[in-house]
């Protein structure tokens, strides 16, 4: 059972993770449209 939630917990830090690098991208794609940094 904590394992499970210990799990739960884990894969919900990884989708705000995701969220946020997902947001970080967006931005640069805004800043830098033609991606002439990366």
């Amino acid at each position: 059972m904590a394992i499970e939630l210990q799990l739960a917990a884990a894969r919900d830090r990884d989708l705000e993770f995701l969220e946020r690098l997902d947001r970080l991208l967006a931005m640069v794609k805004s800043i830098d449209p033609f991606g002439k940094f990366f």
